[in-house]
């Protein structure tokens, strides 16, 4: 699975038709087991709420949709109690001294630090809280290049969420220069 913001009010969640079967959803025949589909869609909304600061008590509406080599993709929009449309984006505190990625995949970090290198940008700390892998950078003790922030950009998506709730429910998998140990494959 993996899950993205889609324009601001939404997230798009990439699924496999293998996950879909586990979770009970034929995307032909609608729902082939109400049980296992509620508890799909519960731990979605529970994973949403975590990373991207979603209300536990919101709606979800789903619109399943077919994508490229057999997999299914979902967009989906969330609602208040008042039914009114809820942005995922919801901005935690600003900090100048800090910023936190999102990648859904390792190989969108192994990319990211194989370009890093070529930049001579270092450092960073790993943190994998699933389904995502979160870089975190801060700035106080060493100014990064300017491009850090663009790069970042177009392997990831700007995390939402506090990094202290990252760093506590995630796994850190290397406290300082994760981009040097994921450039040179140590992790």
């Amino acid at each position: 699975m993996e899950i993205y913001t889609w324009p601001g009010d939404r997230l798009k969640v990439h699924l496999s038709q293998q996950e879909l079967s586990q979770y009970g959803i034929d995307p032909y025949n609608g729902l082939v087991n109400n049980d296992r589909a509620e508890l799909f869609f519960s731990s979605l909304l529970w994973m949403v709420s975590n990373h991207f600061n979603i209300d536990q008590n919101a709606q979800l509406d789903a619109e399943i949709n077919e994508g490229e080599e057999g997999t299914i993709y979902l967009i989906i929009s969330f609602f208040d109690k008042e039914g009114s449309k809820m942005n995922v984006l919801n901005e935690t505190k600003k900090s100048d001294f800090m910023v936190l990625f999102r990648f859904s995949r390792k190989e969108d970090l192994l990319a990211l630090a194989e370009r890093a290198v070529h930049h001579n940008i270092k450092g960073g700390m790993l943190i994998e809280w699933p389904p995502y892998y979160y870089l975190y950078f801060t700035f106080y003790q060493s100014k990064q290049p300017d491009f850090l922030l663009p790069l970042l950009e177009e392997y990831g998506e700007k995390a939402y969420v506090d990094p202290v709730i990252v760093r506590k429910k995630g796994k850190i998998l290397k406290t300082e220069s994760a981009l040097q140990s994921l450039a040179s494959s140590k992790l």
